[in-house]
């Protein structure tokens, strides 16, 4: 499982796969979760299913995205390292931008999603 996960990112940008269609959002997940209950073994598949989703929440937080908890440790490490602190402003400039990035980032997964299961 976590090989998986440390392949992963490679894989999502290796022979131009196109992020939005790689990434499984909301409705990607529930349909998941519903095929793992189907399955031969559903307690088996969930729980299977509970861990690499909790694993991968968790990998994905300390991407260094400034809103992110990996952005927090980065922007701590330069701090750190330039001996002096990033100003407020600057701050909540790189949270807001993180913010509306990730939020572009689901909605055009959701959309892409819906598109699927429509079709």
């Amino acid at each position: 499982m976590l090989e998986t996960l440390y392949k992963a990112p490679r894989l999502l940008f290796q022979n131009g796969v196109n992020p939005v269609h790689a990434i499984s959002g909301p409705v990607g997940v529930s349909s998941l979760v519903g095929n793992a209950a189907k399955g031969p073994n559903p307690i088996e598949q969930l729980l299977y299913l509970t861990t690499l989703l909790s694993t991968a929440v968790a990998v994905g937080n300390l991407i260094p995205i400034p809103i992110l908890d990996g952005g927090q440790i980065l922007v701590a490490f330069i701090e750190t390292c330039a001996s002096r602190r990033a100003g407020p402003r600057l701050k909540a400039f790189l949270a807001a931008g993180s913010a509306a990035l990730l939020a572009f980032l689901l909605i055009a997964v959701t959309y892409h999603e819906i598109l699927s299961e429509l079709s």
